[in-house]
């Protein structure tokens, strides 16, 4: 009995030892390399009970989308790249004033997404006294210009983490020097934002008379290299 019982559990020590020298073996052999359109990523994918996983925030940007981890929602957004910032909405092809964009910013501190939407607009020589931050008319040869802008916050990757919104945030194109011209700080210095909250104000450009305002851009990045624009 005693030696029946000995034969029965090293029978099931050897089995538990060629499983897992199998299932090791299995895992082993079942590991790719990834190539994003013939350029190799970093990271491997792994075939698990015939399932594919492979590393999602690595594929995602390397095509050019962005990938937000919220975890106050116990949710994963992926946007793609005709949906953010760098693609879509350009200096050619602009978002009309009514329409949505969704956007999202994943720069240093910076990461999130919003929606945003031209929803107003307003100028004249009397425009400036609806705003009790003037103190009288545009100086002379320029004219105020204000637009009004419907901007909410989505999500954000830190719970907690508020959005910073900048007058230098919006731009507009003279063109015929091609210069962004920032709005003019009064209206909005600096607006802070958390999930869920929506600034729904007017910011003002200060543009000269001969001059017809045709796009303004919002970008987090100073040299406008990745920005939103916007026909009004």
């Amino acid at each position: 009995m005693f030696l029946l019982k000995r034969k029965t559990l090293l029978s099931v020590f050897v089995l538990i030892i060629l499983f897992a020298y199998l299932s090791v073996t299995a895992f082993a052999a079942i590991r790719y390399s990834i190539l994003i359109n013939g350029s190799p990523v970093k990271g491997e994918a792994k075939v698990i009970d015939g399932v594919t996983y492979v590393p999602m925030r690595t594929v995602v940007e390397k095509l050019g989308g962005t990938y937000h981890v919220m975890p106050d929602l116990n949710r994963i957004s992926i946007i793609g790249k005709d949906k953010s910032m760098f693609g879509g909405h350009t200096k050619t092809n602009p978002l009309d004033t009514g329409s949505k964009a969704f956007i999202a910013i994943n720069k240093g501190n910076d990461k999130f997404i919003c929606e945003i939407s031209v929803v107003g607009m307003s100028t004249g020589s009397e425009s400036w006294k609806q705003f009790s931050q003037l103190n009288g008319p545009a100086p002379k040869g320029y004219s105020f210009y204000f637009v009004k802008i419907n901007y909410k916050v989505l999500s954000v990757e830190e719970p907690g983490t508020e959005v910073h919104l900048n007058f230098y945030d919006f731009n507009y194109l003279d063109s015929k020097t091609q210069e962004l011209i920032p709005s003019i700080p009064l209206l909005m210095n600096n607006y802070k934002l958390k999930v869920g909250e929506t600034f729904n104000d007017w910011i003002g450009f200060l543009i000269k008379e001969d001059f017809q305002l045709d796009t303004i851009t919002y970008s987090k990045n100073g040299d406008q290299t990745d920005a939103l624009w916007i026909k009004v």
